[in-house]
């Protein structure tokens, strides 16, 4: 599940963030010169192609591009692209759709105990260099994750998990409730920017 493929991460990774909010671009060329990846309804749209939870692994390479790794030498079930700051999880061994993809907004600090290198594991080598759209919202790694449900004008809610450091953006409207969006933050939860953001439907087939 997604939640289980964020949370593996956030015990690899130390969480790292900063406080400001990012305002709403509604100009439609500028929203996506500003954020060549959407994760929008049931799909993500990556420099205007679009792709989805029902395609395999290929279909994303296609569009992502040929220059990617697998995280781990013995599982070949994460898929990472080091110059994009993006990954996505398949459902290997069952098979190669995609479940998830990821993007990477920040590192952790050097200093952390469970720092990864760039380019090592999970983590790509760069971090994702623009804003994301989530549903409409331009979310950035400065963006504050307690207000992204205030900038989407009430379309989402943000409930922060007292438990392990994920944040989840869920749509008022209870459509593509089997798409998940989380938000990895620090302890700060709400009062966090994210450092990664993962959306899809995890191993629960898409409807």
């Amino acid at each position: 599940m997604i939640t289980r493929n964020l949370l593996l991460f956030a015990l690899a990774l130390g969480l790292g963030a900063c406080d400001s909010g990012h305002p709403i671009n509604t100009g439609a060329d500028a929203t996506q010169a500003a954020a060549p990846l959407a994760f929008q309804d049931d799909y993500v749209k990556y420099n205007g192609q679009r792709l989805d939870f029902t395609q395999n692994l290929s279909s994303w390479i296609k569009v992502l591009g040929s220059n990617h790794r697998t995280a781990f030498p013995n599982d070949p079930s994460i898929v990472v692209w080091d110059d994009l700051g993006i990954r996505v999880y398949t459902d290997f061994p069952k098979s190669q759709r995609v479940v998830t993809a990821s993007v990477a907004l920040r590192g952790e600090p050097e200093d952390s105990p469970s720092y990864i290198p760039p380019g090592e594991g999970v983590r790509p080598r760069r971090d994702y260099a623009y804003s994301v759209l989530v549903n409409g919202v331009l979310v950035s790694k400065n963006t504050r994750v307690g207000d992204v449900a205030h900038l989407s004008g009430g379309r989402l809610r943000i409930d922060c998990s007292r438990g392990i450091s994920i944040c989840g953006a869920s749509r008022n409207d209870d459509n593509f409730i089997q798409i998940k969006t989380y938000f990895g933050v620090d302890d700060r939860r709400y009062d966090s920017t994210p450092y990664v953001i993962e959306f899809g439907p995890g191993h629960n087939p898409p409807e």
